[in-house]
């Protein structure tokens, strides 16, 4: 928000909050096992903006993704769950195909559940492999599957 004042005040594009800032911020936050709500927050601030520049991309709802699995939230699969949806919902609100979820935002989400340790885990994984493959023709790529076994593992 210091950011957007500056500007404001300024006009000086330096100033600007774009894309690669608040990708930055995520990739920060992906890494930080207590990052996820922050990543959240910082996601849904993107997603309200009246500035389509700060319009989230793919990465950056993976990246989302990726800080839930990290944070051993036992509601982290069911949010990555909902990121996925989210991010159908957008590309159709925004008219904007390259936001439809491919094999990476599926892997990071698949992992979600690997890395719960919850019993459904294995049977979930299932369920998204197929889902992506059938319904939206996105084939499972080695993480996607890497991380379903992950889950048979549990």
């Amino acid at each position: 928000r210091d950011l957007d004042t500056m500007y404001a005040l300024t006009q000086e594009t330096e100033y600007k909050a774009d894309v690669k800032l608040y990708k930055a911020i995520l990739v920060a936050l992906s890494q930080d096992r207590n990052g996820s709500y922050d990543a959240e927050r910082v996601l849904e601030e993107m997603e309200s903006s009246n500035d389509e520049s700060l319009r989230p991309d793919k990465a950056c709802y993976t990246l989302v993704m990726t800080a839930l699995a990290r944070s051993g939230r036992q509601d982290a699969p069911e949010q990555a769950e909902g990121l996925l949806r989210r991010m159908r919902k957008k590309a159709e609100e925004w008219k904007d195909d390259s936001l439809l979820p491919d094999s990476v935002p599926y892997g990071a989400m698949i992992e979600c559940w690997a890395k719960s340790g919850r019993p459904e885990s294995f049977d979930r994984s299932k369920y998204w492999m197929t889902e992506m493959e059938e319904q939206h023709n996105v084939h499972p790529n080695f993480f996607c599957v890497h991380s379903g076994y992950e889950c048979h593992e549990y």
